[in-house]
């Protein structure tokens, strides 16, 4: 069996150095594709993020069962969740682990898988650490109850999920602490 890139440290360090800039700098787009090597974000995602330590719930069947093999995780019930990933396309269907009062870094990361990020009809305005003033974020492909849904999740910080955003090459990080200003698609 032939293993892509994506498995290798060096492209997974890489990966995840872009990650943590996403997450410093949210609703920023990101580019992925100097790592990627013919897989798309969401695997980049994947195989840098879960391992056997976590756990990973794809209720749209979006992960296939290669790469289910290669992360070596359990799958869960998106309820109960470390990790999510879901159709951004598709209304959202279940409600991510938020955390507790003395855990709350134990609410879920949802990856959505988007058609295009940075470009769309579905803009919004972004604000938050991280963001000087604000920052727009088109997306293409996100079905609208996402961000209402989020905003829901994350009312009782520090509790709420983070979001992560992904199309073929690209990402877009909305971690809880960044609010998100609804203008529609």
């Amino acid at each position: 069996m032939k293993i892509d890139a994506i498995w290798t440290p060096d492209v997974q360090q890489n990966i995840f150095r872009k990650l943590l800039t996403a997450f410093a700098r949210p609703a920023k787009v990101l580019d992925l594709s100097d790592f990627l090597a013919g897989a798309n974000a969401l695997e980049g995602i994947l195989a840098t993020l879960v391992d056997s330590a976590v756990n990973l719930s794809d209720p749209d069947g979006l992960i296939d069962r290669q790469t289910w093999h290669l992360l070596q995780t359990v799958s869960c019930r998106p309820e109960k969740a470390a990790y999510i990933v879901a159709d951004g396309g598709n209304p959202p269907g279940f409600t991510p682990y938020t955390g507790t009062l003395e855990s709350p870094e134990f609410g879920a990361t949802v990856i959505l898988a988007v058609t295009q990020v940075g470009s769309g009809s579905y803009d919004n305005t972004f604000t938050g650490p991280g963001i000087d003033g604000e920052q727009p974020l088109a997306v293409e492909g996100l079905h609208p109850q996402w961000l209402e849904k989020r905003n829901t999740w994350n009312q009782a910080f520090p509790l709420g999920v983070d979001m992560l955003l992904a199309d073929r090459y690209c990402i877009a990080a909305l971690p809880r602490t960044t609010k998100v200003k609804l203008r529609g698609g």
